[in-house]
């Protein structure tokens, strides 16, 4: 079995580990800077550290403090409060100055990723196997999707295999059960992806299924392309490879419709009952949302 091998060109050697590992160990130690005061979640929580993310640190100075030196420090203030040591759990999240946001679900995220599970392997000596779909779209659309399959197949690539957000968009302001269901046959494209294609024969194998198609006119009936059809296509539930005139044909509604309808036919299947105090409580939030929106 051949894999599928992939690595970003994030250009974060060994040599570049070590030194923003020591850069961290200074900030920690002699500085003192992330651990003076109450503690290690002192400049954390202030104003003065969440500004310095959005203002003025470069790229990297922003992995060294906010994706390792903070990250080994919330470890180990842990380990003071309760006694458990965990290991650091490094994220990347590049910030965007024009909207004052977190940039998830952007190549420019997908990027600084790969930085740091490089960092995670080289401070922990293990492969970092989690992944999350993120994305800033406010709705169910396009942005959505493309956010999702770029965060989820290109986390993948470089060794996630859990998942988490399903569903999950505005960076966690919103859900959509719409996309939960989309979320399934990314999900679907990615494992595929990543198992890469099986290379079963050999020339002499290969030569022979050749000779059998040309001699009987035609190759549809051989067992050999019969089981390479199955193990070359991926059952998804909405991406379908119709072309236009079989998607009419089909009828075949629009991909959030279709979607939408495979939400309220899993609710419809499903009966909830609520007490009528929570019924009360549950339309009281509701409306509440709808007015502040």
């Amino acid at each position: 079995m051949k894999h599928l091998t992939f690595t970003l060109d994030v250009d974060f050697r060994e040599e570049d580990c070590e030194k923003a590992l020591c850069c961290a160990e200074r900030l920690l130690s002699e500085d003192g800077i992330l651990c003076r005061s109450r503690g290690a979640l002192d400049l954390l929580a202030s104003q003065e550290g969440i500004q310095a993310a959005k203002d003025r640190l470069t790229i990297s100075s922003d992995v060294v403090r906010s994706h390792l030196a903070e990250c080994i420090a919330a470890s180990l203030f842990i380990r003071f409060c309760f006694g458990q040591l965990i290991l650091p759990g490094l994220r990347s999240d590049p910030f965007d100055l024009r909207f004052g946001n977190y940039a998830v679900g952007s190549p420019q995220y997908v990027l600084m990723d790969a930085v740091t599970r490089r960092l995670y392997v080289y401070v922990t000596g293990r492969d970092p196997r989690g992944g999350a779909f993120l994305s800033l779209a406010r709705w169910p659309d396009a942005q959505a999707v493309h956010d999702h399959v770029l965060s989820g197949i290109l986390q993948a690539l470089q060794g996630a295999r859990r998942f988490s957000g399903s569903g999950q968009l505005s960076h966690d302001e919103v859900f959509s059960p719409e996309i939960v269901v989309i979320d399934r046959d990314i999900l679907k494209s990615v494992e595929w992806l990543v198992q890469g294609v099986s290379w079963r024969d050999g020339v002499e194998q290969s030569l022979a299924v050749l000779r059998d198609g040309l001699q009987a006119g035609q190759f549809l009936e051989q067992e050999e392309s019969l089981t390479g059809f199955r193990d070359w296509v991926i059952e998804q539930d909405l991406f379908l490879g119709m072309n236009l005139g079989q998607w009419r044909e089909a009828g075949r509604p629009k991909l959030i419709e279709e979607a939408s309808r495979r939400v309220e036919g899993v609710i419809a299947e499903r009966r909830y009952s609520l007490s009528p105090e929570q019924q009360a409580e549950m339309d009281r939030i509701y409306q509440t949302a709808i007015k502040n929106t």
